[in-house]
């Protein structure tokens, strides 16, 4: 097989690999702005990276009753969110899992789209408070471009649900009426 063969080949089970595992793709690496709030359970330990999976920057262990940490999200790569933190005179840059950064929903029902689009398909509605749950929980950010998040979900189901969250619809301030 010459070449040329191989590489159509490959290109096509690439294509065919990144296209028929989900409904709605991850997004690619790419700059993005919007804010998150740091999410992780009592007493657990958040570390801050110099690259995914690299060395560590910082530690942060979090109580029931510390304040929350909110993060600019200026970029994302495969689940990790790059972050500025240290709100002090200087901010740093670091990574964070995608899966300890939330953020809570500006209405009961919100809609998660299939592209960064709001034109694009609705593939569920979503909500922070379920019947039956003891507490509200926030959305999980994962990827984002621009100001859109990429999110992981519950849907009125239960069933974890992945898509985009239009800017409109975020809430990073748990210190206003937007938060619960």
């Amino acid at each position: 097989m010459d070449s040329y063969l191989k590489s159509v080949l490959l290109i096509f089970i690439v294509a065919f690999t990144c296209f028929s595992q989900s409904k709605v793709p991850s997004p690619n690496p790419c700059d993005c702005n919007l804010k998150g709030i740091l999410y992780v359970p009592d007493s657990v330990v958040t570390n801050i990276l110099a690259k995914p999976n690299g060395k560590i920057l910082k530690s942060i262990k979090l109580k029931i009753d510390d304040e929350r940490i909110v993060f600019d999200i200026i970029g994302h790569r495969s689940g990790w969110l790059n972050v500025l933190y240290d709100y002090t005179d200087s901010s740093k840059i670091g990574w964070v899992n995608g899966d300890l950064v939330g953020l809570w929903l500006m209405r009961p029902s919100t809609p998660l789209y299939k592209k960064a689009n709001i034109n694009s398909q609705i593939i569920a509605y979503i909500s922070q408070f379920y019947e039956g749950e003891k507490s509200d929980h926030p959305v999980l950010v994962i990827g984002c471009q621009g100001s859109w998040a990429f999110v992981k979900a519950k849907d009125k189901d239960g069933k974890i649900v992945k898509g985009w969250l239009a800017p409109e619809d975020q809430c990073a301030n748990p210190y206003t009426s937007c938060a619960p």
